[in-house]
């Protein structure tokens, strides 16, 4: 049986309303901004 991952991306607050199943969340203004410190 073949199963088949659905990738959807979606931003900010609606976007995160939207979302159903595994949901990622990845935080790119905070990870950006402590760049400079690593």
């Amino acid at each position: 049986m073949k199963k088949t991952i659905k990738i959807e991306i979606l931003q900010l607050l609606d976007g995160a309303r939207q979302a159903k199943g595994l949901t990622v969340i990845i935080d790119v203004f905070r990870a950006f901004s402590l760049e400079c410190y690593i």
